[in-house]
């Protein structure tokens, strides 16, 4: 028997309806497109997938931050009403920041600090809502974002140099993140470095409380920055300064000590040295030659008339100049001629020599006391530079990154294969950073 067309139709009617998305494919499941639509139906005209409708809408809020950038390049701070205009600005920069897209939130920071670098301080009403949600960008684990806060709120440091920036930078020295403690304490560096001398007079309370904080602060680089502060301080507000070291502790005041003494040390340094490599520094100072002999040496004491004060002193410089020899025994014979020594076999009659011969020798006597003087300035030049570029290459030793490590370890070696004399002390201070070193075991640096 034959269904009849009824019941054929009648069997489809009757037949339990499947959902779409719960059938079968004859295509492997590795073959498929994966096509992803906001629309109801993936026929419909005007379907976009999500990951072009994301992509839309993060373009249309960079390019309305980089529009807000062209108002300024394009003479919008000519028009009068530009800067009142600014104040609503507050919330789309407030949320722009807190946007968790790195491009956007990177724009945004972008587009804040060049808004304070051409407004300066008709910005100062913006930072204030702005600097909290800056401050917590600093320990963000997306580099991006952590930095772009960075760039901000050093460009608010340099340009606003509002007041109320010191408030939130002193609460942020408490912060239990490593990273906001550290870059506040070099904002405040900078605000104490570039604002005038009236806005720090009148904060000085605040420096002070944050120097100390960083002084006794639990990670390297924070104490470092606040050692670096407390320079600065005893350079403009030397009274103040010394107030703040009477609060500290015995061996932060060592501390700090040393700290002066190796920054005024290496402040002496010209420009041309800084500019070098900091694997090349050291054999700068062995190139331009080592006066370090003159020094050592008692010819160079030889062409001074010790004999104004004693007669035995001039016979010892002229035992030890002739043990040396050299030209410097004619300079010392004249010398002691012109002296008031009355020892007979010291002196020479002037009548016994020529006008010409005597013109002669006192020249010669000039030129080589001109040039033992230049030797002597230029060996304490030299000396004062090695022990600078010692105590900077133990710095990089002891940074956190490894590519400063490298630095100073290649500047330890220069210092160390040269031919300079090393005292005791920096020998045991480069065995101590060596063994820390080599106790890490780190293999990038060990290698």
């Amino acid at each position: 028997m034959q269904p009849t067309r009824g019941s054929v139709l009648g069997g489809v009617e009757n037949a339990p309806t499947t959902p779409a998305y719960s059938r079968a494919s004859s295509v492997p499941a590795n073959k498929r497109p994966q096509i992803a639509v906001t629309a109801k139906n993936s026929g419909e005209a005007g379907a976009i997938s999500d990951e072009a409708f994301q992509e839309a809408f993060t373009h249309v809020r960079k390019c309305s931050l980089k529009n807000l950038r062209a108002l300024i390049i394009c003479g919008g701070l000519d028009f009068s009403d530009f800067a009142e205009e600014v104040r609503l600005l507050e919330n789309p920069f407030l949320l722009s920041i807190k946007d968790l897209r790195s491009q956007v939130c990177r724009e945004a920071c972008v587009t804040f600090a060049f808004y304070c670098e051409r407004l300066g301080q008709r910005m100062a009403h913006i930072l204030v809502a702005i600097i909290p949600v800056l401050i917590n960008l600093l320990q963000n684990s997306a580099k991006v974002m952590a930095t772009s806060g960075l760039v901000a709120l050093r460009y608010a440091v340099k340009y606003v140099r509002s007041e109320k920036l010191l408030v939130h930078l002193h609460t942020a020295m408490t912060s239990k993140s490593r990273e906001i403690r550290r870059y506040s304490a070099s904002l405040l560096l900078m605000a104490l470095t570039l604002w005038e001398g009236r806005i720090v007079e009148k904060n000085m309370p605040t420096f002070l409380d944050c120097i100390k904080m960083s002084i006794n602060d639990a990670d390297l680089e924070t104490r470092n920055t606040g050692r670096a502060m407390y320079v600065q301080l005893d350079q403009e507000y030397k009274q103040q300064a010394d107030i703040l070291y009477r609060s500290l502790d015995p061996s932060k005041q060592r501390q700090l000590s040393g700290f002066l003494s190796q920054s005024s040390s290496s402040q002496s340094l010209i420009s041309e040295k800084d500019s070098l490599p900091m694997s090349q520094r050291s054999s700068y100072a062995l190139n331009k030659g080592s006066f370090f002999f003159f020094l050592t040496t008692p010819a160079y004491y030889c062409g001074r008339s010790t004999s104004d004060i004693d007669p035995k002193a001039a016979r010892r410089a002229t035992h030890s100049n002739n043990k040396w020899g050299g030209p410097l025994h004619q300079v010392n014979g004249t010398a002691n001629a012109g002296s008031r020594s009355t020892s007979p076999s010291t002196r020479h009659p002037a009548s016994r020599l020529p006008p010409r011969t005597l013109a002669t020798t006192a020249g010669r006597m000039r030129s080589q006391t001109e040039d033992l003087e230049d030797g002597a300035s230029a060996s304490a030049d030299s000396l004062r530079f090695e022990t600078a570029e010692l105590t900077n290459a133990l710095a990089y030793c002891a940074s956190t990154l490894v590519s400063d490590r490298k630095e100073g370890l290649k500047a330890l070696f220069t210092i160390i294969a040269s031919d300079h004399q090393i005292n005791p002390i920096d020998l045991k201070k480069i065995v101590e950073r060596l063994n820390v070193l080599i106790g890490e075991g780190s293999h990038k640096v060990c290698s």
